[in-house]
């Protein structure tokens, strides 16, 4: 088949403003569109024609790190301080986890999760809000 067609998603992560993390959408059931993965800065996120979504039904599963400033429990700060540890060999770690590495993502270690359904338009504009809380 031909190259699957992308939309140059964008949007706001409602609710989590001034948060950065990942968000990576996966096509839903029924869905054969393409998936894709972007970086959230400070609650907004931006897909271009190379990385984004087609249009449709998808799965957005998106992990924000927690807000400066926030204390952790100490189980995370020991997953924190363990995870630096092992990924202080001196290798860079990829910036855009694979969807193998996305659960282990080492920029990321201790960060909350959500998935959330979502629909990309199939044209202009394609902003999308998604509801954090």
């Amino acid at each position: 088949g031909g190259e699957a067609e992308r939309a140059p998603s964008f949007g706001t992560l409602v609710g989590a403003a001034g948060r950065d993390g990942v968000i990576t959408v996966s096509p839903a059931d029924g869905n054969e569109g393409p998936s894709g993965t972007a970086k959230v800065v400070k609650g907004e996120f931006q897909f271009d024609l190379d990385s984004g979504p087609g249009p449709g039904a998808y799965v957005a599963r998106i992990r924000l790190a927690p807000l400066p400033g926030t204390r952790l429990p100490a189980a995370a700060a020991a997953a924190v301080a363990a995870a630096a540890t092992a990924t202080s060999g001196g290798k860079q770690p990829d910036k855009i986890p694979t969807q193998a590495t996305f659960g282990r993502d080492p920029l990321l270690p201790v960060a909350e999760e959500r998935v959330i359904p979502i629909m990309v338009p199939k044209e202009a504009p394609w902003k999308l809000d998604i509801p954090w809380q």
